[in-house]
Formats: structure tokens, sequence, C-alpha cells
């Protein structure tokens, strides 16, 4: 009999503290490894969070959002990127449309 072991990264539930200034900053520090192997696309929610409810690595992210603006994503992929009025992307100031 084969017995295969997984296992799984779990974190305590708990709600990202409200940032006042909304600076983007890690709050683990696996981020940028974590940036590095594709889970800010992989795992948006957690990683990048929206305007209500931070992520919790949102510095490293935010790094590869603009090196993506960069390389032409915001026109090759505006829905993630820039998003709508009602459903706002993940880099709109990578893609300049926004003021800050």
């Amino acid at each position: 009999m084969v017995h295969n072991k997984v296992y799984i990264y779990v974190r305590l539930f708990d709600i990202p503290s409200k940032s006042s200034s909304r600076d983007c900053i890690d709050k683990d520090p696996h981020c940028p490894a974590w940036g590095l192997h594709s889970e800010c696309e992989r795992n948006p929610q957690y990683m990048v969070g929206s305007e209500d409810d931070l992520g919790y690595c949102r510095k490293s992210c935010k790094s590869l959002h603009r090196a993506w603006g960069l390389h032409g994503e915001c026109e090759r992929n505006p829905q993630y990127m820039v998003g709508s009025e009602d459903d706002l992307g993940y880099c709109r100031k990578s893609c300049k449309v926004c003021s800050s």
C-alpha cells in the first residue's frame, strides 16, 4: 500500500489590517518568492486583495505589475490590468489610469 503525503500551507483566518495610506507592503516574508512563482496571478485575492480587503503581498505583486505594464500587458490583458468601472483591475497605476 502506497501512502502519499500532501502538505498544505495554511494561515490562521484573519482580516488584513487597513492601511491608511494604502501603501503597498508585504505582510508575509514569503511574498517575494511567491511573487516570482506567479502567485500574484494564481491567487490574486490573497496576494493583492482589493480596495476594501487588502492582500498580503501587495508590494511584491506591484513590482511585477509595473514590469507587465512596460511589456504591453495593459493592452493585451486589459480586464486584469485595468478592469472596469465596476471591477477595478490590479494594475491601474502601472497602466496609468489612476492619478496616484
